[in-house]
């Protein structure tokens, strides 16, 4: 067993490939999203905890709020709060949408 945080965490992830763990810390700010980079081989070794980003995020429990993209280039999670949203400025119309459709598509 390895200890990879010194201040506590939940919800760990492994990365794709293996290479970083992901894990969440709850404190004043908020969720704070942190990763370590780790090896396995030929002993297992791990970097420092870096902070990804921190905010007003939903916590779940018991479950993980936020996950990786396959690539790992990317996390998703769900902030708290209303969302800003833009305001509708054109609505498209498209009239006799099915013929266009068939024209495009051909049915068999």
């Amino acid at each position: 067993m390895h200890r990879i945080s010194t201040d506590g965490g939940a919800f760990p992830l492994w990365s794709l490939d293996g290479r970083q763990l992901f894990y969440e810390v709850s404190g004043p700010q908020g969720f704070s999203l942190m990763a370590v980079d780790v090896e396995a081989t030929p002993a297992f070794t791990r970097g420092r905890p870096r902070l990804l980003f921190e905010g007003p995020y939903v916590g779940c429990v018991p479950v993980r709020c936020y996950d990786a993209s396959p690539t790992g280039d990317r996390i998703v999670a769900v902030r708290e709060g209303e969302p800003e949203l833009e305001p509708v400025t054109s609505i498209n119309i498209v009239v006799n949408w099915l013929a266009e459709l068939e024209q495009r598509v051909p049915v068999p």
